[in-house]
């Protein structure tokens, strides 16, 4: 049995407090709020309960697993409501969309019937897009452990993936290129507007939303989704989880590079074998971490200067991490206004922004940088090779031919 802290008592860390306490093991929940739940808050009034946070329930299999596995049945411990219609879509020329809480062909139909002309085609096409994209991340981002770049690796290197992914690829542009309705379009956009994030940046991978609404469902849980949360927190009770709120953490204690426990922001240290941290990746390793924490043996090659890091959702921050290696640019911008940065086996034809390259990897034998040719300047003629010619004759010849033509000799 191992002693484990576990940071955070949002839904995520609640969960992986009573998988790990019906393992056996003495788990102890520190959360800095005074409450639980993370982001499932509640406003109530007159008999009435508001959602404050997330207010739509989807892919209920994940906690039936997580409930089933901690002591007894979802629905023993919350009321389960599927919703038909999902939601409403009011558009501004008047128009009113019920969008049905599950069934990809009964949206595509509802899309054809309101909209009228390609729309509902035009949906069942996205729909499958994501069901493909679905497929491909499924299995390394929700239900593996994500250690590291390395993970992902093979994933890049399937080609068929990575088309599918298309992590160059934002939301508003997939809409574009497949939903001829401006409506339709709008539709798509609310996906990442509703989760906090800008279609014109967010990943085209988010169009998988869609796709789980559709195909599993859309739930409410009566008295709102802060219920699940107290059914959760109740089952930590249940186990016997010593659960700590109004107890922010200061930092994770490390003893020659292991995880020996955790201080709390009031200096009481808590000891722990194991701990986890169910927070913001930049809040972990810059603050709770902070220098001591442990960095991966990796092969020795020049690094640029660190980029901030802003919180993230977990599926937004995977999709960019996949984004960063495939990104293509077509800024312009170069380090001088006369000059090109050419890296090493970079063919000149490449458009590439590749300023941040240039102030990372500033050195000979990195980039070649040469004088842009001007415009008005006669360009170089191609040599010609005729068969038989012997290098020094080709040679003559094409330095004459440059003489002709006013070009600065090879």
């Amino acid at each position: 049995m191992a002693r484990v802290v576990v940071i955070g008592a949002g839904m995520g860390g609640m969960a992986a407090a009573a998988r790990l306490r019906v393992k056996g093991h003495d788990v102890t929940l520190v959360e800095a709020a005074d409450t639980h739940g993370g982001k499932l808050g509640t406003y109530r009034r007159d008999g009435f309960a508001f959602d404050t946070g997330p207010s739509l329930f989807t892919l209920p299999a994940v906690y039936r697993d997580l409930f089933l596995k901690t002591g007894g049945p979802l629905e023993d411990a919350v009321e389960l409501v599927a919703l038909d219609p999902g939601f409403h879509v009011r558009f501004a020329d008047g128009t009113l969309l019920p969008m049905p809480g599950v069934g990809a062909g009964a949206a595509a139909t509802a899309m054809g019937d309101v909209l009228g002309g390609r729309a509902g085609d035009d949906w069942r096409a996205l729909l499958q897009r994501a069901g493909q994209m679905w497929a491909v991340t499924r299995r390394p981002f929700l239900e593996s452990p994500l250690r590291g770049m390395g993970d992902l690796v093979p994933l890049a290197r399937d080609l068929g993936a990575v088309r599918t992914v298309a992590p160059w690829q934002t939301l508003r542009r997939l809409g574009r290129a497949t939903l001829s309705d401006w409506r339709a379009q709008q539709v798509l956009d609310r996906y990442a507007t509703y989760a906090g994030s800008d279609p014109r940046r967010a990943p085209a991978v988010l169009a998988t939303i869609p796709y789980v609404e559709a195909t599993f469902g859309a739930w409410h849980i009566a008295g709102g989704l802060r219920s699940l949360g107290d059914a959760l927190r109740a089952r930590l009770d249940e186990r016997g989880v010593e659960v700590r709120l109004g107890t922010p953490v200061a930092r994770i204690l490390l003893d020659a590079g292991r995880v020996s426990g955790v201080q709390l922001a009031s200096g009481e240290p808590v000891p722990a074998d194991v701990v986890v941290a169910n927070a913001d990746a930049a809040h972990v390793y810059g603050e709770l971490l902070g220098p001591q924490a442990p960095r991966e043996p990796r092969a020795a090659r020049p690094a640029g200067p660190p980029r901030a890091a802003a919180p993230a959702g977990a599926g937004h921050a995977v999709a960019e991490r996949l984004r960063a290696p495939a990104r293509r640019r077509r800024a312009h911008a170069r380090p001088g206004a006369q000059q090109r940065v050419v890296p090493p086996g970079l063919r000149p034809g490449v458009r590439r922004d590749l300023r941040p390259l240039a102030e990372a990897r500033a050195g000979p034998h990195d980039l070649r940088v040469r004088p842009r040719r001007p415009r008005d300047a006669p360009r170089r003629p191609r040599g010609v090779v005729r068969a038989g010619e012997r290098p020094a004759a080709q040679r003559e010849r094409h330095r004459a031919r440059h003489d002709r033509l006013g070009c600065p000799r090879p």
